[in-house]
Formats: structure tokens, C-alpha cells, sequence
């Protein structure tokens, strides 16, 4: 029998050797990346991410289905993109993503162009500046006073971040262009992450979808690796430029406004949902080297694989 004072040390080694043994289990094996071969891919074109290149780009390699994107949302338009057999990309875009289309649009991944949301959102008031510019009846309606108010982009940011450096309508309108709800009345500005995923970020469906992520600033890398994983040949590897017809537009933000713009609430709002994507994102380069690996084997046994 133990007595007393020799019990409490006994115990106390037993515990540090059950300790000791278990930082010493290996660390569990990362998740094998799902196989794309053959997959339908949602693709959502989030405004002013390289949208526009990334269709252009995928259209050349021919795995993009239809002749635009789908603007509806509507689950008939994007079945009968997906008749054709093999691999595709289906684009949605200027459309909210909603449950039922998730339930009936039968997709096996999800892939997402993202930026870093205050680079975002400058982008696309250059672009709703510029198209205002080129006398589109709807945006020019739209924000008419947005510009009264913010001739440049510095000013606008100024006023998300302190209103009262503009008056309180012109500090209203600018919290009204980062607020989803406002919806397609502020075009890209207000179609941002919470307009397209809002209404399925939690639903379970949704999250179990493998996502690919096409960032802006490694976008070809990004394309080139999901060619590999679906299985697909690249034609014309190079990336198209898009929407050159503005990059000359040089206003800018100063460093300090862009840095205390990340901590408004609409901002931070976007910044959550765009790093969820990025550490949730699948490994595309794993993906695609085994994607490779299957398609050696298949070859040696002479059978066929991916997805149905």
C-alpha cells in the first residue's frame, strides 16, 4: 500500500510520463486534397479581383462553360452549363449566392477570386467612377452623390474612417458603399464578399465544399495550378490583361488612411470572410501533382478516375 506522504510524487510521475507520451505521438496526418479530375467548379467572380482576366484565361483553355457568366443565380441556368462532359468552370457574377441554388446545382468544388478588401474597394470606385464617366445611365443614377461628395478616392476613405471629416450626408453615402445591403444599386463597391456569400457562409452545405482560391496577386500561378488539378491541358498559358482602359487611373490612398480603413467595421467584416477563404483554400499544387501521379497510374492500369 501506498502510504501518505509517498502517494502525491507517485501520482505526479505517473501524469508527467502520460504527458511526455503524448507529445511524443506523431502529429496526424494533413488531409489528401480532393481530386479534381474531371470536376464542375462554381466559380464566383467577386468584382475588381481579377475577374475579368481569369474568364478570358479560362475560356482560352476551354474549360469555361457558357458564353458570359450567369447573373441570375437561378440553379436551370447552371445545369444546363454543365452539360457538356469533363471538366468546366461555371462563372456566377453581380448575383448573390442563395440555399437553393446550392441544393440544386450539382458542383463539386467552389472557386473564389479574392483580393485584400481595402485594395478591392478602391479598385472598384476607380471602376464605378469610370464607367459613371462613360455615361452609364444606371451607375451614374446610382452615385450621383457618392462623387458630389468624393471627387477622389482618398477623400472617400478619410470618410469611412472619421465622418465627420465630411458632412453628415456625404458621410451617410459613404457607409452606405461598403454596406452589402445596399446590394447592386452600388456595383462592385457594395457587391463585395457579405453581398455574395452572406446568406450560405454558415450553412453546412456550403462549408463542405472543397474551395479553390484565385488570388489576385498570384492569380496565373493560381489558374495554372487549377488546370493541373482538374486534369485539363493548358493551352495558352499566359494571363489576359483586362481592363486596361483605366489602370492609368493613379489616385490613390495615402498609407495611413489605407491602414485605419482595416479597421472599420464594414472592413473588418470583409477581412474576416476573405481569410477564412484563404485558410480553408485546398492545396492546389498538391492537388494538381496528384491529379498527375493518378493519371501515371491510370495510364500503367489502363482505368479511368475523378470525379463523376
Amino acid at each position: 500500500l501506498i502510504r501518505g506522504g509517498t502517494r502525491i510524487p507517485i501520482l505526479w510521475g505517473v501524469a508527467c510520463a502520460l504527458w511526455a507520451a503524448l507529445l511524443w505521438l506523431p502529429a496526424p496526418a494533413a488531409a489528401a486534397p480532393p481530386d479534381l479530375r474531371g470536376a464542375r467548379v462554381l466559380w464566383v467572380h467577386v468584382g475588381k479581383a481579377g475577374g475579368g482576366a481569369t474568364r478570358d484565361y479560362l475560356r482560352e483553355n476551354d474549360v469555361f462553360r457558357g458564353s458570359g457568366p450567369v447573373i441570375n443565380c437561378k440553379p436551370k441556368a447552371l445545369k444546363k452549363r454543365f452539360r457538356r462532359p469533363g471538366a468546366g468552370v461555371v462563372e456566377v457574377h453581380m448575383c448573390a449566392l442563395n440555399g437553393p441554388l446550392l441544393e440544386a446545382a450539382h458542383f463539386h468544388a467552389l472557386a473564389v477570386s479574392l483580393r485584400e478588401p481595402v485594395g478591392r474597394l478602391v479598385s472598384a470606385f476607380k471602376w464605378t467612377r469610370y464607367r459613371r464617366r462613360r455615361g452609364w445611365t444606371k451607375v451614374r443614377r446610382a452615385t450621383r452623390q457618392l462623387f458630389r461628395c468624393f471627387p477622389s478616392v482618398e477623400q472617400f476613405g478619410r470618410a469611412l474612417v472619421n465622418g465627420s471629416t465630411a458632412s453628415r450626408e456625404c458621410a451617410a453615402e459613404a457607409r452606405k458603399f461598403t454596406d452589402a445591403r445596399t446590394g447592386p444599386a452600388g456595383h462592385h463597391m457594395t457587391m463585395n464578399y457579405q453581398f455574395y456569400f452572406g446568406q450560405v457562409l454558415q450553412q453546412p452545405a456550403f462549408r463542405a465544399l472543397p474551395v479553390v482560391a484565385l488570388r489576385l496577386p498570384s492569380l496565373q500561378a493560381d489558374l495554372t495550378r487549377l488546370m493541373g488539378a482538374l486534369g485539363a491541358p493548358v493551352v495558352r498559358p499566359g494571363l489576359p490583361s483586362s481592363h486596361q482602359h483605366y489602370s492609368g487611373d493613379d489616385d490613390r490612398l495615402e498609407a495611413a488612411t489605407a491602414e485605419a480603413l482595416r479597421e472599420v467595421p464594414a472592413l473588418r467584416r470583409e477581412e474576416a470572410i476573405y481569410r477564412h477563404f484563404l485558410e480553408v483554400a485546398i492545396d492546389l499544387e498538391a492537388a494538381a501533382n496528384g491529379t498527375r501521379r493518378a493519371g501515371e497510374r491510370r495510364g500503367e492500369a489502363g482505368g479511368t478516375g475523378g470525379v463523376a
